[in-house]
């Protein structure tokens, strides 16, 4: 990290007060990760500018000006969008985001709904998972793991067998439905063994075969209790998991689908979190190719999800800081690192020719800190 960042961190965390447009935030989630941002309301005036009152002293930049009226750029505005949503601020990664997919369609730059903008759909899961929810699903895992053990916790993996092209085209098309479906299924096996419902799924797109044979493959990682107890019977077996998911994928294409290896079964032998994490951070570059490749529509829209009581406590245990305390938590990130407590990275974001920051992620290595905090 170079002085000019280092220098504005301690330029924002000692002058926030002077910026009049919101608090900082820091948002400590259940696996450790944090996130650092700013709360702002969001604004009806169109010519509000989020970036304005940041003082040329620290940043090296003169006060953003709300005059100059100039026609939006879609994508400059989505990657501001996702700078904002890196850094916590979900509030303004909405807005932005929303603003970009007006741009991209060619509409007035505003706050109408982008979703309803065809052409911001089509991009939609073109850049895999966002940091949010990588977040979630760290945080989701590292519950499970406290609540059932890795001992107890089935980790599988279930993938598209071959298929002719038009049978591969409809499998991404209903990529979501067949996965809710197999969930649900799943669901109901380990709840008339009297067990918990409790499941985490990423999706993860297979590289081999798209570099290979040009095949956008979606596949499914997940976890689910797999027994009560160390001494209980498991709830399902490889081979009820491998005839389900065959029997999920014979429904939605309605016809019969046979492979003799379409799903694997396995023990946890790391913590959950770290197992699930591999495939939380594959694929960036994929994602984009095939974009480029003019395939985007065969990507899926999601690429995770979770029960939702499961996520209610996500939620419910995030430990946020406000005021003082994310100030002052904001004043320790660097001793805390060099003590090899914590790492983080602050967010920049590139404005006017110029690098400031709107934010900080990172990790708290000690989980006494985390507790600390949360006191």
């Amino acid at each position: 990290m170079n002085q000019a960042v280092k220098s504005a961190n301690n330029f924002v965390s000692r002058n926030a007060s002077r910026f009049g447009r919101g608090e900082f935030v820091a948002k400590i989630y259940p696996s450790g990760d944090f996130t650092i941002g700013r709360s702002q309301p969001i604004k009806s005036d169109r010519t509000y500018d989020p970036l304005s009152g940041i003082s040329q002293d620290g940043f090296g930049i003169a006060n953003a000006s709300r005059s100059p009226k100039i026609e939006p750029d879609g994508l400059e505005l989505w990657q501001i969008a996702q700078a904002y949503e890196k850094s916590g601020n979900a509030a303004l990664a909405e807005r932005f985001a929303r603003c970009a997919g007006d741009a991209l369609s060619d509409s007035s730059m505003g706050l109408s709904v982008a979703s309803n903008s065809p052409k911001f759909k089509k991009n939609r899961g073109s850049t895999g998972i966002t940091p949010q929810n990588k977040r979630l699903v760290k945080s989701a895992c590292t519950i499970f793991e406290q609540k059932f053990g890795k001992e107890n916790t089935m980790f599988g993996t279930a993938t598209i067998p071959v298929l002719t092209p038009l049978l591969h085209r409809m499998v991404c098309e209903k990529w979501s439905a067949i996965v809710k479906h197999f969930m649900k299924e799943i669901q109901r096996k380990i709840e008339r063994n009297g067990g918990d419902p409790t499941y985490i799924f990423v999706t993860e797109i297979q590289e081999e075969r798209y570099t290979q044979y040009g095949v956008v493959a979606p596949h499914l990682h997940w976890i689910c209790q797999s027994r009560i107890h160390a001494w209980a019977k498991w709830h399902m077996s490889p081979d009820f998991v491998a005839g389900l998911w065959l029997r999920v994928l014979s429904h939605h294409l309605g016809q019969p689908v046979s492979s003799k290896a379409s799903t694997r079964i396995e023990t946890v032998r790391c913590s959950i979190a770290k197992e699930m994490s591999k495939y939380l951070t594959k694929g960036g570059k994929l994602l984009k190719r095939i974009c480029s490749d003019g395939h985007a529509d065969l990507l899926p829209s999601a690429y995770m999800g979770m029960i939702r009581s499961l996520k209610r406590e996500v939620v419910q245990a995030i430990n946020v800081l406000t005021g003082d305390e994310a100030l002052n938590f904001i004043d320790n990130l660097q001793g805390l690192a060099r003590a090899g407590l914590l790492c983080f990275t602050p967010i920049c974001l590139e404005y006017a020719g110029r690098e400031i920051v709107v934010g900080w992620v990172g990790f708290l290595k000690e989980k006494s800190i985390q507790i600390a905090l949360a006191a």
